[in-house]
């Protein structure tokens, strides 16, 4: 089986033996995963994150990515929460953003917004996960939150 990975303009990111690395918008990152806890480093900054899953199911990520506060819930066929986003790779400032994502009755797909203030136009997603994809897996998550952290200004396919 494949590692879970995200491929495609501006990402190549990949976990493996508990390690993610690669690289996001043509920067270097290095995040080890042990049990429930992330620790590594991004441009901007360090990344500690802390999985935890709850009473429903979901897993809880919490902590820093790249130097910013993260704070997000993964469900079985959900995501919420909210982080601050870089406004560029390597930038100190940032954007407050919200995520409300879901499956919708339409078929296996997962649509919603992510709102960044102090932007006004919300960002659509359309998340179509492989077959098997978990997004309460621990190493799942930690793609997601590396490319919901990282700013939008570059083409999301």
């Amino acid at each position: 089986m494949d590692p879970p990975a995200l491929v495609g303009p501006g990402v190549e990111l990949q976990v493996t033996e508990g390690v993610l690395s690669g690289q996001l918008q043509g920067h270097d990152y290095r995040v080890a995963l042990t049990g429930s806890h992330a620790e590594g480093n991004g441009p901007a900054g360090k990344v500690s994150l802390d999985f935890t899953t709850a009473s429903d199911g979901r897993l809880e990520v919490k902590g820093i990515w790249n130097g910013k506060k993260v704070d997000l819930a993964f469900g079985h066929r959900s995501i919420s929460g909210k982080l601050l986003q870089s406004a560029t790779p390597t930038a100190v400032g940032v954007k407050s953003c919200r995520f409300d994502i879901a499956e919708t009755w339409k078929g296996s797909s997962l649509t919603g917004l992510s709102e960044c203030l102090p932007e006004s136009e919300p960002v659509r997603y359309s998340i179509q996960p492989a077959t098997k994809a978990e997004l309460t897996n621990p190493e799942v998550a930690l793609l997601l939150v590396a490319f919901f952290s990282s700013p939008t200004s570059f083409p999301v396919r």
